[in-house]
């Protein structure tokens, strides 16, 4: 025969917690960026050459004379022969005071000499100049000048935007039980 027995089970309280994970959500906006440029820029600037070509001592060496140089040769002429004039005058000074006792002789006498010493000048014209024309160059200029600005570039940073979830924990309490039986 079996025996009653009183059996007792027990358990004991539990708490169970369960943690929620928490949501983390991270989002970057782009930079900004801004970039301000302006193109370099290149000036030139010419300037022309030119060319002066004096005819005038080539003409003059042809016998083509400017009005100038013209009364300047002229000029050089009469001196030339007014020097010779005086020169001869002075010569025949002594000889004009012998024919002076001579009536009508000085008159005579004086216009033999003018029209003996009477002289033609003539101008030649050549048909090749002997001396060059004088040339003068000035040559073109080319300059050239830049101006250049480098870029600026402006950079705004924007902050991450973090958002957390946190989710809450849940708590439970599991109560203790007692089982008492009789077994038999």
């Amino acid at each position: 025969m079996d025996i009653p027995r009183l059996q007792i089970e027990s358990s004991p309280a539990r708490i169970s917690i369960r943690n929620g994970r928490p949501d983390l959500s991270i989002k970057t906006p782009p930079l900004d960026v801004h970039i301000d440029s302006s193109p370099a820029r290149i000036e030139l600037s010419r300037t022309p050459g030119s060319i002066e070509i004096d005819y005038t001592r080539a003409r003059a060496s042809m016998g083509y004379f400017t009005p100038t140089g013209f009364s300047d040769r002229i000029q050089q002429l009469t001196d030339k022969l007014r020097s010779e004039g005086i020169a001869r005058i002075v010569e025949k000074g002594d000889y004009l005071a012998d024919v002076a006792h001579h009536p009508n002789g000085v008159a005579a006498w004086s216009r033999s000499r003018m029209v003996q010493h009477a002289t033609r000048h003539e101008f030649g014209i050549a048909a090749l100049p002997k001396d060059p024309p004088e040339i003068n160059i000035q040559p073109s200029n080319l300059g050239t000048s830049s101006t250049y600005r480098p870029p600026s570039i402006q950079i705004g940073m924007r902050k991450p935007m973090i958002d957390v979830r946190i989710r809450e924990n849940e708590f439970s309490v599991i109560p203790p039980s007692l089982r008492i039986f009789v077994s038999g």
